[in-house]
């Protein structure tokens, strides 16, 4: 069912039915929800499955899930967790232990990952105890907020949109969010490519700014970003970048972090832990090989 309801998410984006920038932010919000699902059903399913290959097997190894898709859109198919095609026994320990498992779903909850669970706790909070927790530097807070402020309810409203929604993400970056940088992307997407009668050259430039900020997540130790969401709007604008163009990307990525870094030095908090467990680089490993097996 996620995958179905990405498929067209993707398709209204695709085609340029939704062009007016509050309803295309709208629709990339409900995709990013929709993928924040999909994650949660991986970490649980895979879960699952680690204690039971453990319990049958002794090794504590994952058996990889099978699961066919109708997606006509293989790059929108991959947004949907999990979308694993079964090749032999290649991807037997596929998430590996339950302690394994468990320390990929901590990692992304460390970058601004909020999981079902946690997300429905954040929901509970009114709009001025968010304040509090983002104030006191809960991430997941800022995030909260962030969405908050591109819903239905109060995207409109004085105090509230895009433009705010972004000051709450940046400011969940400096404090070690890396999912922040890939919301700041697809709101930067919506706002540009949102706008009737953007020129050629005002939509390469922001080409250059959606993929940086996906690009500064990756510095971050973050490589999901690139793998899927960048790897989406590629193939959604059907973009090529030329060498000159990519340079500009890795410069602009560099200056990003370079910027975040600063703030946080200003801030009086301690680097960047930039470091990624091997568990997290083998669940980056394999959502490429499922990227690129569904292209």
């Amino acid at each position: 069912m996620l995958i179905n309801v990405n498929n067209l998410l993707m398709k209204l984006l695709k085609d340029g039915v939704v062009q007016i920038p509050k309803f295309k932010l709208l629709v990339l919000s409900l995709l990013l929800i929709s993928c924040c699902i999909g994650m949660f059903w991986f970490f649980l399913e895979h879960t699952d499955q680690a204690k039971l290959a453990e319990s049958e097997s002794g090794e504590g190894l994952a058996l990889a899930q099978t699961t066919s898709s109708d997606s006509t859109s293989p790059y929108a198919a991959s947004v949907a967790l999990p979308l694993v095609k079964k090749n032999g026994d290649a991807l037997r320990g596929f998430m590996g232990t339950p302690a394994e498992t468990a320390e990929v779903k901590k990692w992304f909850a460390q970058h601004g990952e909020l999981f079902s669970e946690e997300d429905l706790e954040y929901q509970s909070y009114d709009e001025s105890t968010l304040r509090q927790l983002g104030n006191d530097g809960d991430i997941r807070a800022l995030h909260r907020l962030a969405k908050m402020c591109v819903d239905k309810d109060h995207y409109m409203l004085e105090g509230y949109g895009g433009a705010v929604a972004e000051e709450y993400l940046w400011r969940a970056a400096v404090l070690g969010s890396s999912k922040a940088l890939a919301d700041l992307a697809l709101m930067y997407d919506a706002r540009v490519f949102g706008t009737p009668g953007i020129s050629a050259t005002e939509k390469r430039l922001a080409v250059i700014e959606v993929l940086a900020r996906y690009d500064a997540a990756s510095y971050r130790g973050n490589r999901y970003p690139n793998i899927n969401d960048a790897s989406v709007f590629k193939e959604t604008y059907q973009i090529n970048l030329s060498t000159e163009e990519q340079l500009k990307v890795n410069n602009r990525a560099q200056e990003i972090y370079d910027s975040l870094s600063k703030r946080r030095s200003e801030l009086g908090l301690d680097e960047f832990d930039n470091s990624v467990p091997d568990s997290v680089e083998k669940f980056f490993e394999v959502q490429e090989s499922i990227f690129k097996e569904n292209l």
